[in-house]
């Protein structure tokens, strides 16, 4: 079970990817939500990432080297 402060992490992490998303959108290029992760498989706006880890477990390595799955299941 998730605590209030790790459900809101988990939250705040979510909406940040939900903006670059909109972001990616606006101009016009395509992402993906998968269940750990955001990504963009093209160069994102200047100063925008091109992923964000919506749980820690999230694996840094397997989230660059894409492109699906973004990240492996938590074990």
């Amino acid at each position: 079970m998730m605590t209030p402060k790790q459900l809101l992490v988990r939250s705040a992490a979510r909406n940040n990817a939900e903006w670059f998303a909109a972001t990616s959108r606006s101009h016009e290029l395509s992402s993906e939500f998968e269940a750990q992760a955001w990504a963009a498989p093209t160069r994102t706006p200047l100063h925008h990432p091109a992923a964000v880890t919506l749980v820690t477990a999230c694996d840094p390595v397997a989230l660059a080297a894409g492109p699906t799955p973004l990240c492996p299941a938590p074990p």
